[in-house]
């Protein structure tokens, strides 16, 4: 049986692209990258690359398509290629905070010996991890289940509309009622020896986003023409990412 990058390399585009609902690529890129995207942006553009990962180029050819794509209809293929380069430096930076933010909840659990450590969360709380950690566990079951029924609002609708890049409902600063809500009941019902669990599977899944983006803005630094290789460049050393 062919894994999920192999399918992809072999099926036809028409089969990639429209017959491959949002939730089963939820679940495809959980399977092959080990990370779940946190927006529809993120999960078709990471879904994308899946095929061209391990072959020449990597996302730098997917970019050279990009290109031509924009040539074909009169645009300007540098300032396209360069922000789609700034998109996976967002998702790597975004990556990053994440993983933080989940250790230091880490160390928090650490000291909460009760059995409900997140009982009586008021907004001052909802911070540091602990939107981080309830993404992960909606994502998660949205890509097992496939019901969006089960949530009061979309996982993957961005924060603002219409918004692009690594902006997610559960993670800005000051989240709305819908989810600030969400964040309450699902934490609520956690008991520390679970949430110390699901921590761990939530900072090892950033650390895999963060490198999945990392390596392909590496890509493109290697495969690119000089003005985005740049671009890719400084960005990788802003990020701290060394390949081996």
């Amino acid at each position: 049986m062919s894994t999920p990058t192999e399918f992809l390399q072999t099926a036809p585009p028409a089969v990639e692209l429209q017959n491959i609902g949002p939730f089963d690529r939820l679940e495809i890129l959980q399977l092959d990258a080990e990370f779940l995207a946190t927006s529809r942006d993120e999960l078709n553009e990471a879904f994308s690359l899946l095929s061209f990962i391990d072959t020449p180029g990597g996302a730098a050819t997917h970019l050279a398509e990009i290109a031509r794509h924009q040539e074909k209809h009169g645009a300007d293929p540098v300032k396209a290629q360069i922000r789609v380069t700034e998109e996976y430096v967002a998702y790597a930076r975004k990556a990053r905070s994440n993983r933080t933010s989940l250790r230091t909840l880490q160390e928090e659990l650490e000291d909460m010996p009760e059995q409900h450590p997140f009982a009586h969360l008021d907004e001052t709380r909802l911070y540091t991890g602990k939107g981080e950690l309830v993404r992960y566990m909606d994502l998660r079951t949205l890509a097992f289940t496939k019901d969006i029924s089960a949530f009061p609002f979309s996982p993957l609708r961005p924060y603002t509309k219409g918004q692009r890049g690594a902006h997610d409902p559960y993670t800005v600063e000051s989240p709305r009622a819908e989810v600030a809500d969400r964040i309450r009941e699902v934490l609520s019902s956690t008991r520390t020896h679970d949430a110390k669990d699901l921590v761990g599977e939530a900072i090892n899944e950033q650390a895999n986003r963060y490198t999945f983006w990392a390596e392909r803005v590496h890509e493109i630094e290697a495969h690119q023409a000089r003005a985005i290789s740049l671009v890719a460049r400084r960005s990788l050393h802003e990020l701290g990412f060394r390949i081996g």
